[in-house]
């Protein structure tokens, strides 16, 4: 048998996707859903950064069916996880590459265990907000070295 993915010489890059719960209608107004073009241009940072090296990316996600409609998910540099939140978390902190996380603190801890790059998305509050004005400060909740866009 022949593996599916060829681990020599491989950057392996974790994607943490949350919508289920936080995509639905008014169930997060003080948080925003990053749009797809945050994943393309987090996913071409990483491509960047490992310049000369074959990155693929692993999607740890509560939305698969959502994962498997994005055009920039399928174009054979990704594997879309349909597990358990556990195995989840550890295929994303064995991601060396990095991370690259959506909302909520499942991601912020597998960019964390992973000890790679981590991306998150700057525009994740809604700052003005009730429930995060004057509340919510980002250098607070995310790390100095990580690289919001």
């Amino acid at each position: 048998l022949k593996p599916k993915l060829e681990l020599r010489d491989v950057v392996l890059v974790g994607i943490h996707i949350r919508r289920g719960d936080m995509s639905k209608q008014g169930n997060n107004p003080y948080l925003r859903e990053p749009p797809t073009s945050y994943f393309e241009e987090s996913m071409k940072l990483m491509k960047e950064h490992y310049a000369g090296k074959k990155v693929h990316f692993i999607i740890a996600t509560d939305d698969v069916v959502w994962c498997e409609e994005q055009e920039f998910l399928r174009r054979g540099d990704s594997t879309i996880l349909s597990s358990t939140p556990a195995l989840d978390m550890a295929a994303l902190s064995i991601c060396a590459g990095g991370v690259i996380m959506t909302r909520g603190t499942f991601g912020w801890w597998a960019g964390w265990l992973s000890r790679g790059i981590v991306i998150y998305y700057k525009n994740m509050f809604v700052m003005d907000h009730p429930v995060v004005k004057g509340q919510v400060r980002l250098e607070d909740f995310f790390l100095t070295d990580w690289i919001g866009l």
